[in-house]
């Protein structure tokens, strides 16, 4: 029985001998989470070895109090909180600073708990945010206005049906806040130290906010004002922290540390939050674009369409894995992407140099493969993607890099 957690490096094969994992941690770990380790069982092709690789994920998974796994990316922990820090929106928010002391991926998601639960502490010291909110039901005292076709559908009843507004914490602004709270609470992430403050953070609302359960896309595009200002930025720690957690899957101290970072999912949406950050003004991108397929009732969703005013100029699917060169099936799928657009542009992005990159056309649809690279300096591969996408799209596109 391991001491420690057995990290599994991304794409790299672990083997264990057959005795050096129980059948049926095994057999869980294929189970519950097989769409993100692949396992191999002991066979006679495998040597009678367990073989088990990362399928391009980074965090913990926790099988029982005896065995976990680490998920180890090949990216640098510095480079991940870059890249996470854009595709979540975190870039304008102070809280960052103190973000970067953290070693790992465990430190890090500790520290974005710890401080969501301080900011939602200091919004409690000051008065959560309260808004109008429209209630029905049947009182005495008529208060607000009566709703006369409901009371008269129901004679036999004394008390009318009234409509009312009033203004109350328990809105989804606050919902949001106590929904992540709880999940934080059922999981394995915090130290000691953190969980207290997170508890200090989650009782007081129990009493006036009620548990809902949300999705990650109820954190963003989301409308502020003056008096809910402050609530930008615990949504956006609240849409990283929903969108990393893995359900909890036992109940009492057993429980199991929630966060995996699908880090192909992650470089998608990275790309495309620096596109829209670093494109000359005049240029657009829109991510995971729906696009019809003819009259099928079938649409594709686009990694990235590049828009030059109204008129699209290319699309780019981003490829976190990196191959010798591109698959016919990453060919297909781009060049059915820009006939779908009706562009003659299209790219594949990779986060390393390819051994056989590939600059090519297919039926007048101009391929070519790109690098956002995840070197230790983002800004500097981010200047050189842009550099690279402006001298690749045909000229009267008239992309530039400034």
């Amino acid at each position: 029985m391991p001491e420690d957690p057995i990290t599994l490096k991304e794409y790299t094969p672990v083997t264990l001998d057959s005795d050096e994992l129980p059948s049926g941690i095994g057999e869980e770990l294929w189970e519950e989470y097989g769409s993100k380790i692949d396992v191999e069982f002991p066979t006679r092709a495998t040597q009678g070895k367990w073989v088990l690789t990362n399928q391009g994920y980074g965090g913990h998974i926790r099988i029982n109090s005896q065995w976990s796994f680490e998920l180890e990316p090949k990216t640098t922990v510095r480079t991940i909180l870059g890249m996470l820090e854009y595709a979540y929106n975190l870039e304008s928010f102070e809280f960052l600073d103190g973000l970067y002391d953290a070693d790992s991926l465990t430190d890090y998601f500790d520290e974005i708990a710890n401080t969501l639960a301080k900011n939602v502490i200091s919004r409690q010291q000051k008065g959560l945010y309260k808004n109008y909110v429209e209630r029905e039901e049947q009182i005495g005292a008529v208060k607000g206005r009566i709703d006369f076709n409901k009371t008269a559908r129901e004679p036999w009843k004394a008390n009318p049906h009234v409509r009312h507004r009033e203004i109350t914490v328990d809105i989804e602004d606050n919902q949001i806040l106590l929904w992540t709270l709880q999940k934080i609470l059922s999981s394995d992430v915090p130290s000691e130290s953190t969980l207290q403050t997170v508890r200090r953070a989650y009782r007081p609302m129990t009493t006036d906010v009620s548990l809902k359960s949300f999705r990650v896309d109820d954190c963003v595009g989301r409308e502020y004002r003056r008096l809910n200002h402050d609530y930008e930025s615990m949504h956006a720690l609240c849409h990283l922290i929903l969108d990393t957690v893995a359900p909890t899957r036992s109940t009492g101290d057993d429980r199991m540390i929630p966060f995996i970072v699908d880090m192909a999912r992650l470089y998608e949406s990275f790309v495309a939050e620096w596109l829209t950050e670093h494109l000359p003004a005049r240029y657009s991108v829109t991510a995971q674009e729906q696009v019809e397929i003819g009259d099928s009732g079938r649409q594709f969703d686009v990694d990235l369409v590049v828009y030059s005013g109204s008129d699209a100029v290319a699309v780019c699917d981003t490829k976190y894995k990196t191959p010798t060169q591109p698959s016919t099936e990453d060919l297909s799928q781009v060049v059915a992407y820009a006939e779908a657009k009706g562009v003659t542009d299209a790219f594949l992005v990779y986060p390393e140099q390819l051994d056989n990159p590939i600059d090519t056309e297919i039926g007048g649809i101009h391929i070519d493969t790109l690098t956002f690279g995840l070197g230790n300096n983002l800004y500097k591969q981010g200047q050189e993607f842009i550099s690279d996408l402006d001298q690749a799209v045909v000229s009267q596109s008239g992309l530039v890099t400034s």
